[in-house]
């Protein structure tokens, strides 16, 4: 008995999703050099090849993991107070891996870049662009607009406090494994008021 189009929608869905949760965790763990295909079909339970008939590449399925971290920027840049989207974007930033509220794929983006494994020419990573200031930025001038924040030049608001959270970020991954606090965020976001 065949399965109707609609069913073997889903189905593809459902695997793609399965690909990528596993690859996140993966990625997040091991790193993404350090992470191969075959650690991905292992922990989705699935062949090399059924793999490849998602995604071409290791580096196709972490750029594919842009969507969910869009997604999770758009519903931050949505929050109506600009102190709280900047301070849950923190928490979820340097939260560790097994809380609900982190965004992995940033994570795994800042540490790809860092780390140089990912063909910046070729792959369009989203951190190596101006992501602090694209991000950033609009937040802060609402903020400003709102009076939470001083009058400036946002863009240097955006960027100091994107390379704060780089520098924490980098303090968390070094600290891998072992309990880590998020850092002071009133303290860091008292500097623009």
């Amino acid at each position: 008995m065949a399965i109707g189009k609609e069913k073997s929608m889903q189905i593809q869905e459902k695997r793609r999703e399965q690909i990528l949760e596993a690859a996140r965790v993966l990625f997040d763990q091991n790193g993404f050099k350090n992470t191969k295909i075959s650690d991905i079909s292992k922990a989705v339970g699935i062949s090399k090849g059924l793999v490849y008939h998602y995604y071409q590449s290791k580096e196709d399925i972490l750029l594919a993991l842009t969507d969910s971290m869009n997604e999770c920027l758009d519903e931050l840049s949505a929050f109506d107070s600009p102190i709280e989207s900047l301070k849950e974007f923190a928490v979820r930033l340097l939260t560790a891996p097994s809380e609900a509220s982190y965004i992995p794929p940033l994570r795994i983006f800042v540490t790809v870049s860092v780390r140089g494994e990912l063909d910046d020419e070729e792959y369009d990573n989203p951190i190596t662009k101006e992501f602090g200031r694209e991000y950033f930025a609009p937040i802060f001038r609402k903020g400003q607009q709102m009076g939470q924040f001083r009058a400036g030049d946002a863009e240097e608001f955006a960027d100091f406090y994107w390379h704060y959270l780089l520098g924490c970020l980098v303090r968390f991954l070094q600290n891998k494994g072992k309990e880590s606090a998020v850092p002071d965020l009133n303290a860091a976001l008292n500097i623009f008021r």
